[in-house]
This record gives structure tokens, C-alpha cells and sequence, in this order.
């Protein structure tokens, strides 16, 4: 995909969208994949999104699905252990 120093996980997200739609599932894995270890979780977009229907089956997105659901978890808890709500001034 393009130039390779460009790095922004939530933009690979969306590209895999494409692949996906389009039916180009190697494509798509590999950029959700470069989305998920660069820190863009994802998780509703995953369970949800239409356009991810067609690659929704393989193993290697319900890995992948797996994987950004523990990064999401892991920064949840992580927001709470720190009172996260209170340093952004939401309570």
C-alpha cells in the first residue's frame, strides 16, 4: 500500500474496508492487521461494519477481532486505574 512511511492505523482501518468491499481479503487482513498492532482498536467498526461482512468468517479476522478487543480492554482499564473520567473533567 503507497508510501510506506506513512503510518496511521486508523487510515489503514478504513483502506481495509475497501479491500474488503471490493473482495480483496489478503488485502484487507493485512491492513486491518498494521491498524490493529498500531494501536487503532476498532472494536465496534470490527463487530459491526457491513463492508467487513465478506471476511467476518475467516480465523484470521476473528484473531484479529480477539486481538483489538484485549487492546481496547487493557486501555480501558488502564483509563480507570487512573481516574480518567477526572482528568478530562467528565465528572
Amino acid at each position: 500500500m503507497g508510501d510506506a512511511s506513512v503510518f496511521d492505523p486508523e487510515a489503514f482501518c478504513y483502506v481495509a474496508r475497501l479491500h474488503a468491499r471490493l473482495g480483496d481479503e489478503r488485502e484487507a487482513l493485512t491492513l486491518l492487521t498494521r491498524a490493529i498492532d498500531g494501536g487503532y482498536t476498532c472494536v465496534e467498526l470490527l463487530a459491526h461494519d457491513p463492508w467487513l461482512d465478506s471476511i467476518r468468517p475467516a480465523p484470521a479476522f476473528q484473531q484479529l477481532e480477539r486481538a483489538a478487543q484485549q487492546k481496547y480492554d487493557a486501555a480501558r482499564r488502564l483509563f480507570e486505574q487512573v481516574n480518567g473520567e477526572s482528568l478530562l473533567g467528565m465528572r
